[in-house]
């Protein structure tokens, strides 16, 4: 399964970017072949308005079929669910460490966005 999340960093041993839209690297892993691509966000960083929808969108490009974040607006949600993503959301954590959760199956899949747009996507 391809997961996606927000990174600070272009690896493993980096930590998650509590930030979906502005986060600087969407990190892309393939949990049965440990594969990672790391794509840059670079774009959304600074936008003025609408950072959550454009990474939402860049995500579904990635092909990935689930999300692990911290937060989520509603209408960047509502791209991936549309898109057939689950989204996953966490109060943050390490790369690596939210990698295994997921294939745990630790991190329950979410039926909503957890903030507004623009506060922390």
């Amino acid at each position: 399964m391809r997961l996606c999340m927000p990174a600070m960093g272009q690896g493993m041993d980096g930590m998650m970017d509590v930030r979906l839209g502005r986060a600087p690297y969407l990190l892309v892993v393939d949990t049965d072949t440990g594969e990672v691509e790391a794509v840059e966000n670079s774009q959304n960083v600074n936008a003025t308005q609408g950072a959550g929808i454009q990474t939402a969108q860049r995500i579904v490009e990635t092909g990935a079929q689930a999300v692990v974040a911290a937060n989520c607006g509603p209408m960047a949600f509502a791209v991936l669910q549309a898109a057939g993503i689950s989204v996953h959301l966490v109060e943050g954590g390490s790369v690596a460490e939210l990698v295994q959760r997921f294939k745990a199956g630790d991190l329950p899949e979410s039926v909503s966005g957890n903030c507004e747009g623009g506060r922390w996507t």
